[in-house]
């Protein structure tokens, strides 16, 4: 299950990629793609296919890589233990059933509404500014390749498939994940979906705040878990879920069924190639 976990958002000049770190709004310029304007002019109905590049404005409450405080990003498809986990220690609330817009583009095991893997981050991105606004978080990353395949961070605690990553965050709780070989060249590889305002969903209306028990057929349970903690799929999407009822099994072979189904709600949901957290837990 992969894994989008606490990054650090480079303050400098990175090819076309630039932060500025001097006002309260960051302004961050995706790469241009071969004959494409300058300029950000793209659809924002149901996500459809743009050919134009963007240009992100991180929202004013924007987390720097100074805070200690983990990003939404962070907190999806992580099975980090309650005591200290990424994110999951954080929920005191149990999410309210989602809010379904047919408007909304989907999350789907593949992509994102219209878009599939694979579509450049520049595209992509524009298209959720339109519909959402300035995202709350944008994050960049570098990894060294340590095997075949295999990308680390400098400080060993993350892996990834690409030496260059991105995670831009919206206020909807949606996290885009972008990856490549080129930091001009960055490709959507994944997302991950949190609490927030008005979340997308699947096509089978499964998003965060779902019980197991409305939906029997389209979701998948681990028995093993942390504490109130678990995880599980929604029809190949992979979700993190939380139990208001008795605690799952300690994830170290224990072989107790889970809670009951009603107890059972989606806290989060996640596709894609996602950044990793190397170290085991629970």
């Amino acid at each position: 299950m992969g894994v989008l976990q606490r990054s650090v958002v480079l303050c400098s000049v990175i090819a076309f990629i630039v932060v500025s770190c001097a006002s309260t709004d960051i302004a961050i310029e995706g790469p241009a793609s071969p004959n494409q304007p300058e300029s950000v002019e793209s659809p924002a109905d149901n996500l459809d296919e743009a050919t134009t590049t963007t240009t992100i404005i991180v929202a004013d409450d924007a987390t720097s890589d100074a805070e200690e405080s983990v990003s939404s990003s962070d907190r999806v498809a992580d099975r980090s233990t309650a005591s200290g986990g990424a994110g999951q220690a954080s929920i005191s609330v149990v999410p309210a059933p989602p809010a379904v817009d047919d408007e909304a583009p989907r999350l789907r095991r593949d992509g994102l509404g219209a878009f599939n893997f694979g579509a450049a981050f520049d595209v992509v991105a524009a298209a959720l500014v339109e519909r959402l606004g300035p995202p709350v978080r944008d994050d960049v990353w570098e990894f060294s390749q340590v095997s075949d395949g295999e990308f680390i961070d400098v400080a060993g605690d993350h892996r990834f498939a690409y030496p260059y990553g991105r995670a831009t965050c919206f206020v909807n709780g949606l996290c885009m994940t972008a990856g490549g070989d080129e930091v001009t060249a960055l490709r959507f590889v994944g997302w991950t979906q949190w609490e927030g305002i008005d979340g997308f969903v699947t096509d089978r209306g499964v998003g965060v705040g779902s019980r197991w028990s409305e939906h029997e057929s389209d979701l998948t349970i681990d028995s093993d878990g942390c504490a109130m903690y678990g995880s599980g799929t929604s029809r190949g999407i992979d979700i993190e879920v939380i139990s208001t009822g008795g605690e799952f099994g300690s994830g170290l072979g224990a072989s107790n069924a889970p809670p009951a189904m009603s107890d059972i709600v989606v806290i989060g949901l996640s596709a894609g190639e996602l950044r990793e957290f190397v170290h085991p837990s629970c």
